[in-house]
């Protein structure tokens, strides 16, 4: 999904090309559009009246025109794309690539919210017996049993299957019968010497204030009302300034008070992160970089125990999950503003050194 409009998107897909290629392999993404009309057509309205629909639906058009042009460039200067632009399943279907290997994944790619029975992603087009999962995301588990069957088939053909999330690990072992691993998102992958390159592309100027980062997607559950009180408590605490990065004309309404950054491209993105003196987020890609990155983060989550544990899973990973705010926790029960990365920082090393290794194994 590497044409989303979405800076983690994109990143972890130039990161797991830029990892392959470092390993000795030439590599190509397969430039399969997505969403396509087939994706957007079951995807659900919410409830929200066709007025609200509308102007949403226009305000994302007038963000995403000034979106496109800086994810265009990003897109030019450090993707592979196959010669193909594929914007069907029948098209990727009627004709499809051909490799001696093929790689699914990273990002949410088998999450059937998404997908629905677009088996695309799992590599339903091709025969090949050289297909491998790195780090595909189901972001949830226990889905009907019709979706269950759709993915024992096709994980059933899979040479290598990794996933992102333990307990998705855990579910694919059980659906398929075939062995899964537990690995790194991509962007995990590269060292932060190894995003220097990308985030030096970046123009956007910062003064050496310290801020704080706010990137909230509300994406699996409504979080904006806590997330405003969160960010006033920690600006009064702190007197820093806020960011907040905007994609859409909910985010903008529900954080209004603050000073917004719109017209953001992936290297801006990295920057912002790197520099945050604490970055608040549910966003999984925003976590995945301020781990990476040793910056301290504030990861808002529905429950610990929520189906959807994409982000939970990763702090757990790392030993950071004392970093994941519930939603209406208590203030007073906030983990500090600063974090000592001693240790997590040696966990997400062992991690990506295992990761790296069953990426080496698969291909091989």
């Amino acid at each position: 999904m590497h044409r989303v409009l979405n800076c983690g998107s994109a990143l972890q897909a130039y990161a797991l090309q830029h990892k392959i290629e470092q390993l000795g392999y030439k590599s190509e993404l397969i430039d399969y559009l997505y969403p396509n009309a087939y994706h957007k057509s079951f995807r659900k309205s919410d409830g929200k009246s066709i007025l609200s629909r509308l102007i949403n639906n226009l305000y994302s058009c007038l963000i995403s025109f000034f979106l496109k042009k800086n994810f265009s460039h990003f897109y030019n200067n450090h993707f592979v794309l196959s010669k193909t632009y594929y914007k069907t399943r029948d098209s990727i279907e009627t004709y499809p690539p051909i490799y001696d290997i093929y790689v699914s994944g990273s990002d949410q790619v088998w999450n059937p919210h998404y997908i629905g029975n677009d088996t695309t992603f799992m590599l339903s087009f091709t025969s090949s017996k050289y297909k491998i999962s790195y780090a595909s995301s189901l972001a949830s588990h226990g889905f009907s049993n019709a979706t269950e069957l759709m993915f024992a088939e096709q994980l059933e053909k899979f040479k290598s299957i990794s996933v992102r999330e333990e307990l998705s690990c855990e579910y694919v072992k059980q659906l398929s019968g075939k062995d899964c691993t537990f690995v790194l998102d991509p962007s995990m992958l590269l060292t932060p010497k190894e995003w220097l390159p990308i985030i030096n592309e970046s123009k956007l100027k910062l003064n050496d204030k310290p801020f704080v980062l706010v990137y909230i997607l509300g994406y699996s559950f409504s979080v904006y009302d806590y997330a405003a009180k969160l960010i006033n408590h920690v600006q009064e605490k702190t007197g820093w300034n806020v960011k907040v990065l905007v994609f859409s004309r909910t985010h903008r309404k529900a954080l209004k008070k603050f000073d917004s950054i719109s017209n953001v491209a992936p290297e801006n993105f990295l920057k912002l992160i790197n520099n945050a003196s604490l970055v608040i987020t549910d966003s999984f890609h925003a976590t995945a970089f301020s781990l990476n990155f040793s910056r301290p983060v504030y990861s808002l989550i529905k429950s610990k125990t929520n189906k959807d544990n994409r982000v939970y899973s990763l702090l757990k990973s790392v030993g950071a999950e004392d970093r994941a705010v519930e939603r209406n926790q208590n203030f007073d029960d906030l983990p500090s503003l600063t974090m000592n990365y001693t240790s997590v920082r040696q966990k997400i090393i062992t991690l990506r050194e295992t990761s790296i290794r069953f990426l080496k194994v698969a291909l091989g």
